[in-house]
């Protein structure tokens, strides 16, 4: 099954719509096409068919096995907006125009 993947969720997985339903995909990134299967009530990414221009090599060797660290394959500015943009959602609508102050870390 193809989709397109939307946006973040706050765990680090890409969220499509699927079958009319808005589901999480584990390694995708927004502005993807990606081809997935569906495994009980999980869905497991297949293939990345079109990528995110923001889409990097993990750096750890063990990144699909260990689970450990969602946001490897964004771009470390990428994962930045993410993480504010979700910062954003989550605060009361009165708030989601803030200042928000972010720190780069030096070591991706």
């Amino acid at each position: 099954m193809r989709l397109e993947v939307a946006r973040f969720a706050s765990s680090g997985e890409g969220v499509g719509r699927l079958d009319g339903a808005w589901v999480g995909v584990p390694g995708a990134i927004p502005g993807e096409r990606v081809t997935v299967r569906r495994e009980g009530k999980r869905v497991v990414l297949c293939s990345v068919d079109e990528a995110s221009p923001d889409r990097v090599a993990p750096r750890c060797p063990v990144v699909d096995r260990c689970g450990g660290c969602a946001w490897q394959h964004v771009a470390p500015a990428r994962q930045m907006e993410a993480r504010v943009e979700l910062l954003r959602r989550a605060l009361p609508p009165s708030l989601r125009e803030v200042l928000v102050a972010t720190v780069a870390s030096p070591d991706p």
